[in-house]
């Protein structure tokens, strides 16, 4: 019979699975606040809820940040102040990495989050994961193959399931020959694509912003090439063909936001990185125009509020812009600045048959009669080309209230601990039972000559150990390490400096030398304008740092994380 297990013995294990478990739960630990604020984070809206999604932490107010994984949301359902917002967090997306930003994400059909690629402290991080807002879990996806560069291009707002977006699109960046990219790459869980075929006036770039514009296309606009951009152009997901928007940005910027307002509608644009003199925070375009132009707009009192916007999550509710997160830019436009608050509020009113702007401190939940009265074209709209903007923007409003989740464990770490109490639970019955079966069962004599022990079997390595809150019993989930290293910059770029606050780099002035732009080309395919959604974002950092801008000609200065 073989040997009880002695009463040290089954402490000894008791203590192991224990430490085990507190360890799952550590490595599932993720708790934001309100006095917090994040930038460069994926971002999406379910039930009502806005989610960040990984990114750069750090205090408000304050410069100095660190690379994120966790997920955290606002609940949009009920009434708050700027001052207390309701901030819930959700976990970690990936408890084997230290952080993850430039991560882009959509909603898929059943209301998860598709999250796709990123960069890590050092590389590229090519995996997809699959976020359930339902139980806070992560499922890993396939990893990305080809075609992901550095320095991609980011959600122009929050995604929501009315975008109906079939892959994550991500565009440009900077490819191996430190030239920049002009392809498209589309994600989903299982697969990816690459599309490289472009127009020849369709400027290469990194850091665009991407988002629905219709039911049949994606918006691609600004980023960084030749010099800052001011172009948009118009992405075919069907025939994978683009065609030039008429209109230009009042600047050339990226890392900015927009979202579709109205039943016009107007594509409002805020914020981004730029050269350009004065710097124009927001501006919109009335796209219902033969000729549409953009034009910067009035924020009545524009000193209750920030100067730049750079990097955050934007959403649209009713007639009120939400914009989560965020850091400021410096008095050039061109360079990292402190961190906004964790949530900023812009409300749009119309003025002169055009549109005005307002700093707003508390924020009201959109009826379904004034989010179709605002036509609001990102958290509500949606891309279906048959309906207005107007009447789709009531699409996720009236979704009633959600619960608020308890900020403490998450579901998983809990259904961790039960499993852990459980097992030690089932080894401290098998210890006792086998012990006081032993007490009443005689030993039995000695053999005179005992035969040979048969030879020790080598120890069985588990195969599936492993601390990742979302560990696979069969398939341990490893993650990637692409060997991409971060290129030389040549002279006359612009520069990401370093985030660390060790950094004493000198502060880079922009030279922008704009091209003289082509005569646009505007293609016949229809433009069905309708509401959208979407957002994620940010940069490259190795070692902490912002990447590279490395193609050649003049151009303006990148930004500093310190």
């Amino acid at each position: 019979m073989a040997a009880a297990l002695s009463m040290p013995r089954i402490a000894a294990v008791t203590i192991l699975l224990l430490l085990a478990a507190t360890a799952a739960v550590k490595g599932a630990d993720f708790t934001m606040d309100k006095t917090k604020s994040t930038s460069g984070s994926a971002c999406a809206v379910v039930d009502n809820r806005l989610y960040a999604l990984g990114g750069y932490l750090a205090t408000a107010g304050e410069t100095k940040s660190s690379m994120a994984k966790g997920i955290y949301s606002i609940d949009l359902s009920q009434p708050f102040s700027t001052n207390d917002p309701p901030v819930t967090s959700h976990g970690v997306i990936d408890a084997s990495v230290s952080g993850l930003v430039d991560m882009n994400a959509v909603v898929l059909g059943d209301s998860k989050i598709l999250i796709a690629s990123g960069t890590g402290p050092k590389d590229i991080n090519n995996s997809t994961y699959i976020f359930n807002p339902t139980d806070n879990s992560i499922t890993p996806g396939s990893d990305i193959k080809s075609g992901r560069y550095p320095h991609p291009s980011s959600m122009a707002n929050a995604a929501t399931a009315a975008d109906k977006y079939s892959a994550v699109p991500i565009y440009g960046g900077i490819q191996e020959d430190k030239s920049h990219a002009s392809s498209m790459l589309l994600v989903t869980s299982s697969s990816s694509s690459l599309v490289t075929s472009r127009p020849a006036d369709l400027v290469p770039r990194e850091f665009a912003s991407v988002m629905r514009f219709n039911g049949s296309q994606l918006l691609v606009s600004g980023g960084f090439g030749d010099d800052y951009q001011k172009d948009s152009w118009l992405f075919n997901e069907a025939s994978q063909t683009w065609t030039k928007a008429k209109w230009m940005m009042t600047m050339g910027r990226y890392f900015h936001r927009s979202v579709l307002y109205g039943s016009k509608p107007y594509l409002i644009t805020v914020g981004g990185y730029s050269s350009a003199k004065p710097y124009t925070l927001v501006e919109s375009v009335d796209l219902s125009a033969n000729s549409p132009t953009s034009s910067a707009g009035t924020i009545v009192n524009a000193g209750d509020g920030p100067k730049s916007m750079v990097s955050g999550c934007m959403t649209l509710v009713g007639d009120t812009l939400i914009y989560l997160g965020g850091n400021s830019a410096n008095d050039a436009g061109t360079n990292f600045g402190p961190y906004l608050p964790l949530v900023s509020l812009l409300k749009i009113e119309t003025a002169n048959n055009g549109l005005q702007f307002r700093w707003i401190t508390d924020f009201k939940p959109a009826s379904s009669s004034s989010s179709a009265k605002s036509g609001s074209g990102s958290s509500n709209g949606g891309p279906d080309s048959n309906s207005s903007a107007s009447s789709s923007a009531a699409g996720n409003s009236d979704k009633g209230s959600v619960t608020t989740e308890s900020s403490g464990l998450s579901t998983g770490a809990i259904i961790g601990i039960a499993i852990s109490a459980a097992v030690v639970g089932a080894v401290a019955v098998f210890g006792v039972l086998q012990y006081r079966r032993r007490q009443q069962i005689p030993d039995a004599p000695k053999p005179v000559q005992p035969a040979p022990a048969p030879p020790a079997e080598p120890a069985q390595q588990n195969m599936y150990a492993q601390s990742q809150a979302y560990a696979q019993a069969q398939n341990a989930y490893v993650q990637p390490q692409p060997t991409w290293t971060q290129p030389q910059q040549p002279q006359q770029q612009p520069t990401w400096a370093n985030q660390q606050p060790q950094f004493n780099g000198p502060s880079y002035v922009a030279m922008p030398v704009p091209p003289t732009p082509s005569t646009p080309t505007v293609l016949s395919e229809p433009t069905t304008l309708v509401s959208s959604t979407g957002v994620g974002y940010l940069m490259d950092p190795d070692t902490m740092q912002r990447p590279q801008s490395s193609v050649s000609g003049a151009g303006a200065g990148y930004v500093l994380h310190k």
